[in-house]
């Protein structure tokens, strides 16, 4: 019985075993590789595809060749842009040359990747030509024009005064204020318009200069000017000249400046003036979320009936159902994703689930080229065919988590975790969740865990919120890698810009600021929130007697953005202590 199950498993023969032992001697015998690869790709199909992409990887002078001839075939999106990245990798000079011939077959996010990688080797190769190749990218990619910017600064470059306004604003975009600096040296501050006045406010506030930052918010003759002067005058702790400001603002930004007022008076404890400026929020957003202020300072004073009254006619999501029950002090939750955060804040204690999962379990017969590829352990080469890979979703997404693919794991998981988190807890299947919760570099994190006391649970939720595990990841606001850290993050933990989306250092500096959180906070709930938004903004927000209680804390934070993120990391903190054991948290 032995023999037959080890039969039926290794026995398979296919039409492909040349093409196997191919992949396998290609670091021993390339030239062989090659020319078994090439009587493939003349047979078309699946094994036409991948011999076709192998000759790209493998025979280098003739890469692009071997492109042209794979663009013509109905190849994966996945391996035609693995194959041009690779030649832009070489750069080879035909691929960077005819990029718009072929970018049709790119997804969106690939073209910007590769325009961006272009435009730097256009600028290497070319260096003369540096102010006109940085125009190109100020038309086409940020990062590009930025990092040429840079270069062209360091070889001492003229720039026009329209090109280093351009620059600045890129790199205020993206919170270089270093940068920003030294271009400011170069910028004489009176050339400066009207308009632009804004982005030198921001450069100072980003600095925490606020009187300068005012200073230039002042000089703008708008609404916009109104608001973020009261805000530079909250954030230096001057709260009566902030109102007055706020109090001038008519039309564009009145509500949110009314909110910002309705916030203070709570805060003061002036419940009935509080209600009077509440008359007047008209956007829907902030009218309920005020409303829930308001309420939730009344039950504060212990004036249940007044709290209930108020929220009475909101619509009753999980968040206003939480409150009435709250007020009637009647909790019940469970730990569906519509019940976060606060199941999270009153739950306490999680239930644990078995720790082991089961193997990756390959017994199976494959009969298509992609299925011999997983079936024989090629996972790298049988990912090419993901979406048509006759295997079901649980080992699909094992393999990619094998692969290190986790963002693509957790995305093939989605809707299948998705369903079962909906479920009782009871039913739940622990051993999928895991791949949706996955640990990504596991060595590193234990390692910085101890030496900077954050909870590894806790990096991995955030991990998981900030950037999917994307190495790469990059946001609009220019955080950087896996923990999205900003730029004088870096600088302010006396780590250089060097290899930013390195792992260990891009997660290092991540924790460094945790850490400092932590020890200003005393509270994980607020240090989360801070990690989002800054420490001023909630140092701010914890002056109000409320947020002691970390619900009401939670329901009160004024930026859409924060409340989702805080909402999302720690339901992420608490699926990861039920499915991997909780650890001393300090929470």
């Amino acid at each position: 019985m032995i023999f037959l199950i080890f039969y039926l498993l290794f026995s398979f023969t296919s039409p492909w075993d040349d093409f196997f032992k191919a992949i396998e001697r290609e670091e021993i015998d390339p030239k062989g590789s090659i020319e078994i690869y090439k009587t493939f790709e003349k047979k078309g199909g699946n094994a036409g595809i991948l011999a076709n992409y192998k000759l790209i990887i493998l025979d280098g002078e003739n890469g692009f060749k071997w492109f042209k001839i794979l663009f013509h075939k109905n190849a994966p999106k996945t391996i035609l842009e693995s194959s041009y990245k690779t030649l832009i990798e070489r750069k080879d000079g035909d691929a960077v040359k005819n990029f718009d011939n072929f970018k049709k077959r790119f997804s969106l996010k690939f073209r910007k990747e590769m325009e961006r990688e272009i435009l730097k080797l256009k600028y290497e190769e070319h260096k003369k030509e540096g102010i006109k190749i940085l125009r190109e990218a100020f038309l086409k990619d940020e990062r590009a024009s930025l990092y040429i910017g840079k270069e062209l600064l360091k070889n001492s470059f003229n720039f026009s005064l329209g090109e280093l306004k351009k620059l600045f604003e890129i790199s205020l975009k993206f919170r270089d204020l270093e940068f920003c600096k030294i271009l400011l040296e170069k910028i004489p501050l009176d050339k400066f318009k009207e308009k632009e006045y804004f982005y030198l406010g921001r450069y100072y506030f980003f600095k925490r200069e606020y009187e300068k930052s005012f200073y230039y918010f002042n000089l703008m003759e708008n609404n916009k000017g109104l608001f973020h002067k009261a805000r530079a005058k909250l954030f230096q702790g001057n709260e009566e000249e902030a109102l007055k400001i706020l109090k001038e603002i008519k039309g564009e930004l009145f509500d949110e400046a009314t909110s910002l007022i309705l916030r203070i008076s709570l805060k003061n404890g002036n419940l009935e003036e509080a209600l009077n400026y509440l008359k007047n929020i008209k956007k829907k957003y902030l009218k309920k979320q005020s409303i829930l202020n308001c309420a939730i300072h009344y039950n504060f004073y212990g004036k249940k009936e007044l709290a209930l009254n108020l929220i009475k006619n909101l619509k009753k999501d999980k968040e206003v159902l939480y409150w009435e029950k709250r007020f009637k002090d009647e909790i019940s939750l469970s730990f569906s994703p519509e019940d976060s955060p606060f199941s999270f804040f009153h739950k306490g204690k999680f239930p644990k689930f078995q720790r082991e999962d089961n193997n990756l379990n390959l017994n199976f017969k494959p009969e298509e080229f992609p299925e011999f590829l997983i079936y024989k352990g090629y996972f790298k080469e049988g990912l090419f065919f993901k979406d048509t890979l006759k295997l079901d979703r649980e080992i699909k997404g094992r393999i990619l988590l094998k692969e290190k693919k986790y963002t693509e794991a957790i995305k093939e998981i989605h809707l299948l975790a998705s369903q079962i988190l909906k479920k009782d807890i009871s039913q739940w299947n622990p051993s999928i969740l895991r791949i949706f919760f996955p640990r990504p570099h596991e060595e590193i994190i234990s390692k910085l865990s101890k030496e900077y006391g954050i909870p590894k649970n806790l990096i991995w939720a955030i991990m998981r919120q900030e950037s999917y595990f994307k190495e790469d990841a990059f946001s609009s606001q220019g955080a950087i890698g896996v923990m999205q850290v900003l730029p004088q993050n870096y600088l302010k933990y006396m780590e250089d810009l060097e290899n930013p989306f390195e792992i260990e250092k891009n997660i290092r500096v991540s924790l460094k600021y945790l850490r400092d959180l932590k020890n200003q906070f005393n509270d994980w709930v607020y240090v989360i929130a801070a990690y989002n938004c800054g420490e001023e903004a909630v140092s701010l927000w914890i002056k109000d007697p409320i947020t002691g209680d970390l619900p009401s804390f939670y329901t009160t934070i004024p930026y859409r953005e924060t409340k989702t993120y805080l909402k999302n990391v720690l339901y992420n903190w608490m699926l990861y202590k039920i499915l991997y054991g909780e650890e001393n948290e300090g929470f």
